[in-house]
């Protein structure tokens, strides 16, 4: 826990400058795609201490089994998994505003379907995003969804 801890310090100047600057009136967290003892973007959501609103994604895992993007190999793979079990949790979203937060920024189909979802409600306009780590590797970078 501790190394979340200074993980979520670290970030907070970052985040909060997002914040801000953009004038992000809810946050999201990705929701976690397997079941552990530390639920990583828990804590760091806790350490992060945030005012601002949040808004709560689930992963619905389908024929009861949780099947982690990382998992996955094939980009499509990954982009229909997370279409399948990524769900807004939240029925009336009333911000125009919203930056997603997730730990680890892979294949981007996380991050692109919670936009899209948040999207679906009329209110949100702008979508931003933030993640601790992330790969270049094997995809674009999101730039419009």
């Amino acid at each position: 826990m501790l190394a979340i801890e200074e993980l979520a310090r670290e970030g907070l100047p970052v985040i909060q400058g997002i914040l801000d600057r953009f004038d992000i009136q809810a946050v999201a967290f990705a929701p976690h795609s397997v079941p552990r003892k530390t639920l990583f973007l828990k804590a760091y959501a806790r350490f992060l201490s945030l005012k601002t609103p949040l808004i709560s994604f689930q992963k619905v895992h389908v024929d009861g089994v949780a099947i982690a993007q990382k998992t996955l190999s094939k980009l499509s793979e990954r982009i229909q998994n997370a279409k399948e079990s990524i769900f807004l949790s939240d029925v009336k979203i009333p911000f125009e505003r919203v930056l997603l937060i997730d730990d680890v920024l892979g294949s981007r189909s996380t991050l692109n379907e919670m936009t899209a979802k948040s999207k679906q409600k009329k209110s949100v306009k702008e979508i931003y995003a933030f993640a601790i780590v992330g790969s270049l590797k094997g995809s674009d970078v999101i730039s419009e969804v």
